[in-house]
């Protein structure tokens, strides 16, 4: 059976208590996993996740559509985590029942 990135990831945290991690390129991994999975995984370590965005800009005057593509890809990533709408996301459908903080539970 293979494993998902999310016990990949809580098992390289569990070896290296002082690692973080930062969710670029890693969403699309992420929301295609069993909700539960996902859930447990950043509540127990959200102290150790950073949200960050793979954008970038060589051009000065690319930078504010650099920003306002970051911004949609925020609302994004939040909606798929934190609702239970289904929706689209990057070509495959997203959000069944519970996504993986829809309960509502606090996340400090």
């Amino acid at each position: 059976m293979r494993r998902t990135a999310s016990a990949e990831f809580a098992e390289t945290l569990d070896q290296y208590p002082s690692l973080a991690v930062d969710t670029a390129a890693r969403v699309p991994k992420l929301l295609h996993q069993p909700c539960d999975g996902v859930r447990a995984f950043i509540l127990k370590y959200q102290d150790r996740i950073l949200y960050g965005l793979d954008l970038h800009s060589m051009q000065v005057r690319l930078i504010p559509a650099c920003l306002i593509l970051g911004k949609k890809q925020w609302a994004r990533d939040w909606r798929s985590f934190a609702t239970g709408h289904t929706f689209k996301y990057l070509g495959h459908k997203i959000g069944v029942e519970s996504s993986p903080l829809s309960t509502g539970e606090a996340v400090s």
